[in-house]
């Protein structure tokens, strides 16, 4: 086995495994009130959001990581990370996710700023409750180009255990 189907093998599994944490916190989004709860209710609700794009975010890093090599650089890299992941790269990999899925993970992008720096916030439940309803059928989608990524990187891990 060559190193570096090993660590495509260990990124396809490391993914496979995030995906329980992804499917946990898109649960507690899933079991959202329809009307405004309690003050501490809607911080957990919005610590399930935050949670789950930290764990989208952790897979791309990752992924990046190990089949380029390094992370997109400067201030702006998390949402240069979010459209590279749509690229596909020629002899390298496919894209990781659609175009529309990396659109709509931006929203998620700019709400984990928003709560990383909430500490004298409040929570407007309107916006809380747009992306709480947005999130189960991005996660989702999503779910199903991780699936296709995670192929991908089991695929490529055995043709390099054959050359």
């Amino acid at each position: 086995m060559s190193p570096g189907s090993v660590e495509l093998q260990r990124l396809a599994e490391e993914i496979v495994a995030d995906r329980a944490a992804l499917d946990r916190w898109a649960a507690v989004a899933a079991g959202a009130p329809a009307t405004r709860p309690a003050e501490a209710e809607a911080w957990y609700l919005a610590l399930a959001i935050h949670h789950w794009y930290n764990a989208v975010e952790h897979v791309f890093e990752r992924s990046c990581l190990t089949v380029e090599g390094s992370l997109p650089r400067g201030g702006d890299w998390h949402k240069a990370l979010l459209r590279d992941m749509a690229l596909a790269l020629t002899d390298v990999r496919p894209a990781v996710i659609s175009e529309s899925t990396a659109g709509a993970l931006g929203e998620f992008l700019e709400f984990r700023h928003f709560f990383r720096h909430a500490y004298v916030a409040t929570l407007d439940w309107e916006r809380l409750g747009i992306l709480l309803g947005r999130l189960g059928r991005l996660h989702a989608i999503l779910s199903a180009e991780l699936d296709r990524w995670v192929g991908f990187l089991r695929s490529a891990a055995a043709a390099g255990d054959r050359e």
